[in-house]
């Protein structure tokens, strides 16, 4: 509760704020960012605090479970916005209409495009083994979408039904760690390119 009363102040503060000077959009992402970069360290201590309560047990009930996979989502969708950003800046041309002619892409096809543009002047910003941890979370990201409730849902004992649910939490565990770790190393990055190239 105190988390969303947070987000609202500051989504009402940033409204304000933008209403009376209109920045440019470009602006206006950069500063909408690292908000949400800040939003997103505050919940995962928020998280962190939860698992210590937990006293290191893998049990997890199911409002934690959603509050985790959400996390999951918003970091796996912040990693392929970045993505975008990053691919724009590098692009020769105006970064707005780069970033446009990319906005309706998925996570793919955005990671296949930036590593062809990354690595055609052989000197990459991103390393193979990076490339590889893209690949590995666009997977992630479309088992926590498409997949993650129906291994369990649909069991109708409730013994085998908890033991399935509690297995599922157990990956969600180890894939959120994973996304957050990314998406730490895509923001730093965004920010750098940005500096860089434009």
């Amino acid at each position: 509760l105190i988390l969303l009363l947070i987000a609202y102040f500051v989504n009402t503060i940033l409204k304000l704020f933008f209403d009376i000077y209109e920045l440019h959009n470009a602006l206006y992402n950069v500063i909408i960012y690292k908000i949400t970069f800040l939003f997103l360290l505050l919940t995962k201590q928020l998280v962190h605090y939860t698992r210590k309560i937990a006293k290191g047990t893998v049990y997890m009930d199911r409002d934690r479970f959603k509050l985790i996979h959400s996390e999951l989502i918003q970091q796996v969708q912040c990693i392929e916005n970045n993505l975008k950003i990053i691919y724009a800046a590098m692009c020769k041309g105006n970064f707005n209409n780069n970033l446009k002619s990319v906005e309706k892409m998925n996570l793919g096809k955005i990671a296949r495009e930036l590593e062809e543009l990354d690595n055609s002047d052989d000197m990459p910003e991103f390393s193979e083994e990076e490339y590889n941890t893209i690949d590995e979370i666009r997977e992630i990201r479309n088992y926590w979408c498409h997949q993650c409730y129906l291994d369990y849902i649909y069991i109708e004992n409730d013994y085998e039904r908890e033991k399935a649910f509690q297995k599922v939490a157990k990956k969600l565990h180890y894939d959120e760690y994973r996304t957050y770790d990314l998406f730490k190393k895509t923001e730093e990055m965004r920010l750098i390119i940005i500096r860089k190239y434009r």
